[in-house]
C-alpha cells in the first residue's frame, strides 16, 4: 500500500476521532470517542509523516487553541420537539431564535409540527402551501422520478414540474406523515420490567407492553401509533401520528 494511502486511511481515522467544536463531517460519529484517544492517535499520525518535534508542537497548539481538545461541546443534533422547551428553548433564543417552543410544537394549537412531515418512511419534507405541495431532497424521490423516466422523457436528467394539477404524476404506495401528540411513556413500557431479568426476559416484556400499548392507542384514536427509545434509551416516547 502506497504512504499516500496509508495516509489517507490514518486522516480518515483522525477525523472519526477528533470532532471540531462547531463542525461535523460527514466522519464525526454521534458519540465521539475519547479526547485523550483522539490526541494518542493524532500524535501517532504526525510520528507517521515523520513531521519533526517544532512541527508537531505548533500544529498541536494549534489544534488545542482552536478548540479541537478543549470544551468540545457538541450542539448539533435532532431535538424531540416535545422537549424543546424543557432542555433548549433559552439556549435557542439566546442564540437568536425569535419564536418560542410552543411555535415549534403544540398539542392545542397549530405549529411547525403540522407542517414537517415523514416522507415515504424514511426522509423527512416540509408542507408549503394550502393545497399540500410537499418539499424534500432530490434523493428521497429519486426512486418516483425513475419510475417516471423513459427515453423520452428523461425526468432524472432534465427534471419535472406540473404547471396545474392535472399535469400531476401519481405515485402509488407514495405517502407522508404527520406527527399529532408526542408523550412520554417510559413508565407504561417499563412496567413490570426488574433488574433481575435477563437481556431474554426483559426483551419479551418490553415487546409484550409496546405491543399492548400500541393496540390500545391505534384503537382509541384515528391515529398511527408509535414507540420509539430516545436518550440512549432512558426515555421511551410514543408517537401518534397521522398518514395522507
Amino acid at each position: 500500500m502506497s504512504r499516500d494511502r496509508i495516509n489517507f486511511f490514518i486522516l480518515k481515522g483522525l477525523m472519526l476521532m477528533v470532532p471540531v467544536k462547531g463542525l461535523r463531517t460527514k466522519f464525526t460519529p454521534f458519540i465521539p470517542l475519547p479526547k485523550a484517544l483522539s490526541f494518542i492517535f493524532f500524535v501517532a499520525y504526525l510520528e507517521h509523516l515523520k513531521f519533526d518535534r517544532m512541527k508537531k508542537f505548533v500544529l498541536i497548539v494549534f489544534l488545542a487553541l482552536a478548540g479541537g481538545w478543549t470544551s468540545l461541546s457538541a450542539k448539533e443534533g435532532m431535538w424531540i420537539p416535545w422537549l424543546l422547551e424543557k432542555l433548549n428553548e433559552q439556549e435557542m433564543q439566546d442564540l437568536g431564535m425569535t419564536i418560542t417552543a410552543e411555535d415549534v410544537y403544540s398539542v392545542n394549537q397549530g405549529s411547525l409540527k403540522d407542517a414537517i412531515v415523514h416522507f415515504g418512511g424514511f426522509c423527512t419534507g416540509e408542507v408549503i402551501s394550502k393545497q399540500g405541495l410537499v418539499l424534500t431532497n432530490h434523493h428521497c424521490g429519486y426512486g418516483a422520478i425513475q419510475s417516471h423516466t423513459s427515453l423520452e422523457n428523461n425526468y432524472l436528467r432534465d427534471g419535472f414540474w406540473a404547471m396545474n394539477h392535472s399535469e400531476e404524476l401519481p405515485n402509488d404506495g407514495l405517502y407522508v406523515e404527520f406527527i399529532k401528540r408526542i408523550e412520554d411513556v417510559s413508565k407504561l413500557v417499563l412496567y413490570e420490567v426488574t433488574d433481575d431479568m435477563t437481556e431474554k426476559q426483559r426483551g419479551d416484556k418490553i415487546k409484550e407492553n409496546v405491543d399492548a400499548l400500541i393496540e390500545k392507542y391505534e384503537a382509541e384514536t384515528e391515529f398511527d401509533a408509535e414507540i420509539r427509545s430516545y436518550l440512549c434509551r432512558k426515555s421511551i416516547f410514543r408517537f401518534l401520528n397521522s398518514n395522507l
